[in-house]
């Protein structure tokens, strides 16, 4: 927590974003469900990571019609990090 204090991150304690990642063996059935905007099956992971390069947290698969935004509103780690005392 220290390295984002010094960045003027008071409270910081990682970095978000999620990695997607093509699905190449995608059923027939869930292509409508993984496609996204460039028409390939791909499977979204949101990933919290330190500046050490440490993974705090990752979700589990979501379909690649899934945006970043939608994807944290599931994210438990994100959500305990909003609602839970130890982190506020």
């Amino acid at each position: 927590m220290a390295q984002y204090e010094a960045l003027c991150f008071t409270g910081g304690i990682g970095s978000i974003d999620c990695v997607h990642l093509g699905w190449m063996g995608c059923p027939a059935g869930l292509r409508h469900f993984a496609c996204g905007g460039n028409g390939k099956p791909k499977l979204s992971f949101e990933v919290v990571s330190t500046n050490s390069h440490r993974i705090l947290a990752s979700t589990c698969a979501h379909y690649g019609t899934r945006n970043d935004k939608t994807i944290v509103q599931f994210d438990s780690f994100v959500i305990n990090i909003r609602t839970k005392g130890m982190y506020s």
